[in-house]
């Protein structure tokens, strides 16, 4: 048994074992682990890199707002909702893997795939008894059918019908996403991507077509930041290809809203 048993093949959908430090599949597809620990599953051969998803630089910065417990609230909600037990959890678009962290902890095993190098690289140097690979979200994920008793998708792309199949009988798909209000105030004062509408009813409708009809629990609170934190929650994400700081004043705060909505859902056994 090893860490990375959750994965498939990307090429033919076998089964891969670690080889000293390859995953390999009977049809002799390989796939070497990097130096730091993670396997790049993006395409048919874990040697052409990863293009897209997030940068070493935004890494570091939601690190640091994550650190903090801001969204904590989240996972909170999440493990109330666990059964107990040691079960497989698949972090799809895991980041910095720090959610994975907070569910799995060291009592479950925990598995992430991201389309970001970096992302992988950034979180299997922190969290090495994790699994981590580099993965198309959009595309069929490298991830064995049945195999999964919980899947996140924590402000990261959707596959539904991948979340389905991976998760076994009576597993759970956790999904959150920013409400309408979620840094209301700093959309407005900084001109920040727009969170879009009526996300819920269609989320729901597409989980319930795929697994099952979700619960849903919205999180809205406001919290006083401070200028580091103020540039961490803007530059972590998307909104850091697009957004300049370089004059935000040092001592500047701001009253900003979280507001998360969460959709569970549980496969039928």
């Amino acid at each position: 048994m090893s860490r990375f048993d959750l994965f498939r093949c990307p090429v033919c959908q076998a089964a891969i074992t670690l080889v000293e430090r390859s995953l390999r599949c009977p049809r002799r597809h390989s796939f070497d682990l990097a130096r730091s620990g993670y396997v790049n599953l993006l395409t048919g051969h874990g040697a052409v890199p990863a293009q897209g998803g997030d940068d070493t630089k935004q890494l570091v910065r939601r690190d640091a707002f994550l650190a903090k417990g801001h969204f904590d609230m989240v996972t909170d909600a999440i493990r109330a909702q666990l059964p107990r037990g040691v079960f497989p959890i698949l972090d799809a678009g895991c980041g910095t893997a720090y959610h994975l962290h907070r569910i799995a902890g060291s009592a479950h095993s925990g598995t992430g795939i991201d389309i970001s190098k970096d992302a992988a690289a950034y979180a299997a140097k922190r969290h090495p008894k994790f699994s981590l690979a580099v993965a198309d979200i959009w595309r069929d994920w490298p991830v064995r059918d049945a195999a999964v008793g919980l899947v996140l998708s924590i402000f990261a792309p959707k596959k539904f019908g991948e979340a389905a199949r991976v998760l076994e009988r009576g597993g759970l798909l956790a999904v959150a996403y920013p409400g309408p209000d979620h840094l209301i105030e700093l959309r407005r004062e900084f001109g920040l991507l727009d969170q879009g509408e009526a996300k819920t009813e269609t989320y729901a409708d597409s989980i319930a077509e795929a697994i099952a009809a979700p619960n849903h629990q919205r999180f809205r609170r406001e919290t006083l930041l401070d200028a580091a934190d103020i540039a961490n929650v803007i530059l972590m994400g998307p909104n850091a290809h697009r957004t300049r700081l370089e004059n935000l004043p040092p001592n500047i705060t701001r009253t900003v809203t979280f507001d998360i909505e969460l959709l569970i859902a549980r496969k039928p056994l």
